[in-house]
């Protein structure tokens, strides 16, 4: 049995969620965010057949990696009175959210507006760098709020939405409340996001973070509380002047007597 696949009644707890938020907030649909690097599923190829017809659109859209938008993510809003659309996101949320490429966002913005506006939080600039911010990335989202992103910046998200949704490492539904107004006489303009060294080193530690995560089995540990003590060591070794995260590692992890490196 393939385990990326998430099981039908979970699948079907969250998409009821989902629509008990909207309800609560009337807003008659729900936009999905799609990783489709590395996508071996039919994702976009299925959604023409859809009826009504759904928008979509490119996140790589007006980016210098606007030739990989098929693998790159993609914007697409789902309504509740299209029972198509229902069944397209149900399938959506098993074969993706199981994958980690999946982040859902109740947003009542018309869709050119909210498209413009992640594709403008999809890149970042970092001196004379530039390169993809991949807030789309549910195992990283709440993470990038908690070490990266600057108070400003995070208002940028949460202005654009009423809830965000995804599916933790454990595959359990979380949701962050957003910030939007929805009498605010705000003119959303593109937000260009700034990062400072500190916040590229911040990003390096969750990156490491992850990697670290999937190298070891048989901790006893959930896979979110694994992540969790891994991002604890990475930042405790960023933070020292001597010792490695491999060190760091040995306290947070090994040390609990259940750890052992996947050969």
């Amino acid at each position: 049995m393939d385990n990326t696949v998430l099981p039908q009644a979970l699948a079907d707890q969250w998409q009821a969620q989902v629509q008990y938020l909207q309800s609560s907030v009337g807003v008659p649909h729900i936009d999905a965010i799609i990783d489709l690097s590395g996508d071996t599923l039919p994702c976009l190829a299925t959604l023409p057949a859809l009826s009504p017809q759904a928008q979509w659109s490119s996140l790589f859209a007006g980016l210098p990696e606007s030739a990989l938008q098929d693998q790159g993510p993609v914007l697409v809003r789902l309504h509740n009175n299209a029972w198509q659309h229902q069944q397209w996101l149900g399938e959506l949320m098993r074969y993706y959210a199981g994958r980690h490429r999946l982040l859902l966002l109740v947003s009542p913005l018309a869709f050119s507006v909210l498209q413009q506006q992640l594709c403008s939080l999809t890149q970042f600039f970092w001196g004379n760098q530039s390169g993809i911010f991949r807030f789309y990335d549910p195992r990283i989202f709440p993470e990038l709020f908690n070490h990266v992103l600057t108070p400003g910046q995070q208002n940028a998200f949460n202005q654009l939405g009423y809830f965000w949704g995804w599916l933790d490492r454990d595959n359990q539904q979380t949701w962050r409340a957003g910030k939007f107004r929805p009498h605010s006489d705000a003119v959303f303009q593109p937000h260009e996001l700034q990062f400072t060294d500190k916040q590229i080193d911040a990003i390096g530690c969750i990156s490491d973070a992850d990697i670290a995560a999937r190298m070891y089995t048989g901790t006893g540990l959930t896979p979110e509380v694994l992540f969790g003590r891994c991002l604890e060591a990475a930042f405790a070794a960023a933070r020292s002047a001597s010792g490695t995260l491999e060190d760091y590692l040995d306290t947070t992890v090994h040390n609990s007597g259940k750890a052992h490196a996947a050969e």
